[in-house]
């Protein structure tokens, strides 16, 4: 899935039965919000210097996160939450 790479708001993406994979995603100055549900999942992606941080959201078992580069995002940082069906 083609995200947008870099931008001056934040992003916010929900994600269903596919994958988020390969994307750059830096300098958002709101920050970076991720839903995983169904058999969404994220890999091999850099998220880097987002300034309000990345929250990665899992409402799913089978949402998978794996091969991820994240680092430097200030705010919350990096925080993963999961829920269960």
């Amino acid at each position: 899935m083609g995200l947008p790479q870099e931008g001056s708001t934040g992003i916010s993406v929900l994600h269903l039965a596919s994958e988020i994979h390969g994307n750059i995603i830096t300098n958002f100055e709101a920050g970076v919000s991720i839903t995983l549900e169904a058999q969404g999942y994220l890999q091999g992606n850099i998220l880097v210097g987002n300034q309000d941080g990345v929250v990665i959201r899992r409402d799913a078992v089978k949402a998978l996160l794996y091969e991820n580069k994240i680092w430097n995002n200030r705010g919350c940082g990096v925080r993963i939450e999961g829920t269960l069906p």
